[in-house]
C-alpha cells in the first residue's frame, strides 16, 4: 500500500519508494480521494489473474442488484 522499497529500509538502495505499476495508477486516478483501504482492496483484486474482468463483473452484478431492488439514483437508496 505504501510502496516502500525494502532495499531502502535495509540501506542497500537510495530509492525510498517503488513506483506504482499501471494497475495501481489506474485505481489511484479513478479513486483519487477514496479511502486507502478501498484502494488497496481493489488493487489486490485487479492483480489477480483476470482481476479486471472479475472487478467489472462484480460492479455490473451490483448495479443489476440495485436496479432489481428499485434503487433510485435521485434518492440514493434502494426501495419503493
Amino acid at each position: 500500500m505504501f510502496n516502500v522499497n525494502p532495499l531502502y529500509l535495509s540501506g542497500e538502495s537510495d530509492i525510498m519508494f517503488i513506483p506504482p505499476d499501471e494497475d495501481e495508477e489506474i485505481i489511484d486516478r479513478a479513486l483519487e480521494n477514496a479511502n486507502p483501504a478501498l484502494k488497496a482492496m481493489l488493487i489486490s483484486i485487479v492483480k489477480k489473474p483476470d482481476g479486471w474482468m472479475l472487478l467489472a463483473d462484480s460492479i455490473l452484478a451490483a448495479a443489476d442488484a440495485l436496479r432489481a431492488a428499485g434503487y433510485d439514483p435521485d434518492n440514493k437508496k434502494p426501495g419503493p
